[in-house]
This record gives structure tokens, sequence and C-alpha cells, in this order.
């Protein structure tokens, strides 16, 4: 993750369309089997992202609940 941030630093909050071409020339190559494009939202460290922002995952706050 540390790698990513530090080759992604200037495209950090304002797009990811280079993505792939920015891993080619840092000669980083993902593995398709591994990635999933234009998702509607991703789980991530307890919370979900999608367009709307970033909120808590609601099943950690469902365990909280219970």
């Amino acid at each position: 993750m540390d790698l990513m941030n530090r080759v992604f630093k200037l495209f950090l909050d304002e797009f990811v369309i280079l993505f792939l071409e920015t891993l080619r020339k840092e000669r980083l190559y993902a593995k398709f089997s591994k990635c999933d494009f234009w998702m509607r939202e991703v789980a991530f460290l307890g919370h979900v992202i999608s367009r709307d922002g970033v909120v808590v995952d609601p099943v950690k706050i469902e365990a909280i609940k219970n």
C-alpha cells in the first residue's frame, strides 16, 4: 500500500484513469484475475467507499449494536 501511495502520489484524490499506464511505467504489473473494475462500491478497512462518499460498514455497526 505504501508503494502504491508513493507511485500514485501525484494522482491521489484526482483520478485513476492513468492507473494501468502508471503501473507499466513503474514496472509494476497487475494480475487481472485479481482486479475488479467499475465497481459501484468497495469495502475497505471497515468502511464502504462509493460515489456518495465514505461510510462505516453497516456490518461493523451491527456487530457493535448486538
